[in-house]
């Protein structure tokens, strides 16, 4: 879990230029906890967890949907604003992105709305 855990900072990092980053329960966060970058594989995930096509969250997110595409396929790697941006949108929208723990992996699931 180390090992993964430092692979993912590094591949991160890489894509973070100047922000300010901190890693907090193996996640990235930008500024304060609730804005945790997701990764591509939550991004997915969450797009799948709304029932969203990849032409829905990229008109929602301001992305092409090739750029979307790209991402998703791992032919592109992601900038810190645009992972922000697409976690924005799909926290909006009610998913939560969760952070690896020592009990399991990162993941999404729906906010109980109140």
């Amino acid at each position: 879990m180390q090992t993964s855990l430092i692979r993912r900072l590094l591949s991160h990092t890489a894509y973070l230029g100047q922000q300010s980053v901190r890693p907090v329960d193996n996640m990235l966060f930008l500024g304060s906890p609730s804005e945790m970058l997701p990764s591509v594989a939550q991004v997915r995930a969450a797009r799948g967890l709304l029932g969203w096509s990849r032409q829905e969250l990229a008109e929602k997110s301001g992305l092409s949907t090739k750029s979307l595409q790209r991402l998703e396929d791992g032919l592109a790697s992601p900038r810190a604003s645009t992972l922000e941006r697409l976690g924005r949108v799909m926290s909006e929208a009610g998913v939560q992105f969760l952070a690896e723990t020592v009990e399991g992996g990162e993941g999404v699931r729906r906010r109980i709305s109140t």
